[in-house]
């Protein structure tokens, strides 16, 4: 057998597959370097091919690509926290010199402002006047709401007074049924039935009056008892008129009361419709 000095002697030689070799033993160099850094070991000798170095170097540029992007995004993020920090002492110096360059009464103003935007859950001063104006509108509604409350309270209050002073119009004496009219009902009751049996009486003797006497003396008595027959006629008409109100009335008092408490109830109820009537006119 030849040895490997022999063949590489007797070998012809080839630039472009030299510079193949060259490159790819950059590579594999790259490769290993890149795998020892990230997971400290190297491919093993049995594995080295063109397809894994493929593979291997297409990881190994898109991890490096992802970690210049990774260093990147960082170097962006740390030098846009250093500039809001620069800004946020820029504000801070403003703001404290503004709160100095105040007199106490600004120093209160600026306090009730951001107690206000507070307040309001506004952010800007844009906000929170279209907050206020929205806050002036409801005040204005609400007091417009009151109004008209406290209009209809006033209403409510002259309609009470004045259904209290009718309630205690009808509660007074004047309208109360007397005391003794139950008697006085009994009384011209028995003057009614004594004056219907004096008038049939009276019409009995005017009969046997007109059977059995003649002349000038029976027409003298018989005008006399006539006009008697008159008066007591008109008598007992004005009896029944003052006593046809309470002809309907039972003879129990106590249910005699309850009927006049009806009437009484009926007649405020009427009262009440009549003033109702009244206001609608004048309105």
């Amino acid at each position: 057998m030849e040895s490997p000095t022999d063949w590489t002697a007797t070998a012809p030689f080839s630039p472009s597959k030299a510079k193949a070799q060259q490159a790819q033993a950059r590579d594999w160099a790259s490769v290993d370097s890149w795998l020892v850094k990230v997971y400290g070991r190297r491919v093993p000798s049995v594995e080295r091919n063109e397809e894994t170095l493929q593979v291997l170097l297409s990881l190994a540029t898109r991890n490096e690509t992802a970690d210049d992007q990774h260093a990147a995004i960082d170097l962006v993020e740390k030098a846009a926290l250093r500039s809001l920090k620069r800004q946020d002492d820029l504000g801070d110096r403003v703001i404290e010199t503004a709160m100095c360059s105040f007199g106490l009464a600004g120093h209160d103003g600026v306090q009730a402002l951001a107690e206000t935007a507070t307040l309001l859950g506004a952010t800007n001063t844009l906000d929170m006047a279209a907050k206020l104006c929205d806050l002036s509108t409801l005040h204005f509604d609400l007091e417009q709401q009151v109004e008209r409350a406290g209009a209809q309270r006033d209403t409510l209050t002259k309609e009470c007074n004045r259904a209290m002073l009718a309630l205690q119009e009808l509660q007074s004496n004047q309208f109360q049924h007397p005391v003794i009219v139950h008697e006085q009902i009994a009384e011209w009751s028995r003057s009614a039935r004594q004056l219907k049996a004096k008038l049939v009486e009276y019409d009995e003797r005017l009969s046997a009056l007109h059977a059995n006497i003649a002349g000038e003396s029976l027409c003298v008595e018989l005008m006399k008892q006539n006009f008697d027959l008159e008066e007591l006629r008109q008598r007992l008409n004005m009896i029944n008129t003052d006593i046809s109100p309470f002809q309907h009335l039972p003879s129990d008092g106590t249910l005699a009361r309850k009927e006049l408490s009806g009437l009484k109830n009926e007649l405020q109820t009427l009262l009440l419709r009549r003033n109702d009537l009244f206001e609608q006119l004048v309105d």
